[in-house]
């Protein structure tokens, strides 16, 4: 007995062609059963066949719906349905070593034949590579992914973070949002950030010393610690990247977090990194 399985990637197959497939698998079962079974103490209604007959057959509507039918008329049906997927196992009553599974997807075909002779199983098999052209479905459409958006947060008086505004866009052509990207005149600084929470795929809080303590510590604005416990919750840890410079304090949100620190007055030398953060978030620097 032989077995042959094939994957139609581009292809699904029509009730006729799967009806073909079934009177050829009769066809070469009723033959073989002619040369190689003894039919001696067979009755009549045995030896006229039908040899074969279909075991399964089930089909999945798009609604959801999983039907099993008990006659080839229904089954193709359903089969004629949009977005249907289907199963057909049929089978020879006298010997196992005849049988035929086609699985129907939405823009894909699998076929296994089973034969007791190579030459019968290609034979078999042949009737789903000739009619494969004719049932060739397109592929769906590619979708292309939203070019990212990266937020750059930053507060105080230091411009550093305009440097990493233009490398990011000059030098890697990512659109960068910040509250000095747009008109902002009239909208409510809640309503704003809503805004860049939604459009943003990345964020990138740069956290300046700004605010001296009395102690003598160094924070960064609260604006923008408040705006990196907002996009660590809407975009988790791994895309609200933090950017600390050296002597600032620490604050819970950045305990125990990975984050880039850079020396104080110099973000160029966090650049490097920000790009390792953009290629393992989307695949290009």
């Amino acid at each position: 007995m032989t077995t042959l399985e094939k994957d139609f990637p581009q292809a699904r197959f029509t009730p006729e062609v799967v009806r073909e497939a079934l009177d050829k698998l009769e066809h070469l079962a009723a033959d073989w059963s002619d040369h190689n079974v003894n039919k001696t103490n067979w009755d009549e209604q045995d030896r006229n066949g039908p040899w074969t007959s279909a075991s399964h057959l089930a089909v999945t509507l798009a609604s959801g719906e999983r039907w099993v039918h008990d006659s080839l008329s229904a089954f193709f049906a359903d089969v004629r349905k949009p977005a249907s997927t289907a199963i057909l196992e049929a089978t020879c009553w006298y010997t196992p070593k005849f049988g035929l599974r086609v699985d129907l997807g939405e823009f894909a075909s699998s076929v296994l034949v089973r034969a007791p002779e190579v030459d019968t199983v290609l034979e078999l098999m042949e009737v789903f590579d000739s009619h494969a052209s004719d049932c060739a479905v397109p592929k769906p459409p590619l979708v292309e992914p939203p070019a990212p958006r990266v937020f750059i947060g930053h507060g105080g008086s230091s411009k550093q973070w305009m440097d990493l505004q233009n490398h990011l866009e000059h030098l890697h052509s990512y659109s960068v949002e910040a509250f000095e990207t747009g008109a902002r005149a009239g909208h409510h600084i809640r309503d704003v950030l809503e805004r860049m929470l939604d459009v943003s795929s990345l964020a990138l809080l740069v956290l300046t010393a700004e605010d001296e303590q009395a102690d003598g510590a160094m924070r960064a604005r609260q604006n923008v610690v408040h705006e990196a416990g907002l996009f660590q919750g809407r975009l988790g840890y791994s895309r609200a990247i933090l950017l600390i410079e050296d002597g600032v304090e620490e604050f819970s949100n950045a305990a125990g977090v990975q984050h880039i620190p850079f020396p104080r007055g110099q973000i160029r030398a966090a650049f490097g990194d920000v790009l390792a953060v953009l290629r393992r978030e989307f695949g290009r620097p």
